[in-house]
């Protein structure tokens, strides 16, 4: 792999992504510039480009498959953790707003049987 820093070129050349037969080239950091050339200008690009040949690429998109896979099990794993949390939270919730219900319905009742006992005096 070879990397080269502030390469001109055609619009073509500095494509993201450029296969050939047997080398691969990612230009980064592509740019339009203009350049004065004998009182013309000249509108070129300028980029930085990595270049390799095609089984560095293939493993270089292995290596990045990999690590996608890590981190969307990864991601799933905290997903499911979320969704068991929710859960745990809501059943407490539903317990808390339970006894308050029950708790209510008590002071309720008392209430009841106090009218009901100041009315029988």
């Amino acid at each position: 792999m070879e990397i080269f820093k502030n390469i001109f070129g055609s619009k073509e050349s500095s494509e993201p992504l450029i296969i050939n037969v047997d080398t691969v080239y990612i230009n980064i950091n592509v740019r339009e510039v203009t350049k004065n050339i004998d009182g013309k200008e000249l509108k070129e690009f300028q980029y930085d480009q990595i270049q390799m040949s095609k089984d560095e690429y293939i493993a270089l998109l292995a290596n990045q498959n990999d690590k996608l896979k890590t981190e969307l099990t990864n991601l799933m794993d905290l997903n499911l953790e979320k969704e068991e949390t929710i859960e745990k939270l809501t059943k407490q919730l539903n317990n808390v707003l339970e006894a308050l219900l029950e708790s209510e319905e008590s002071e309720e009742s008392k209430e009841e049987k106090g009218v009901d006992e100041n009315e029988e005096k």
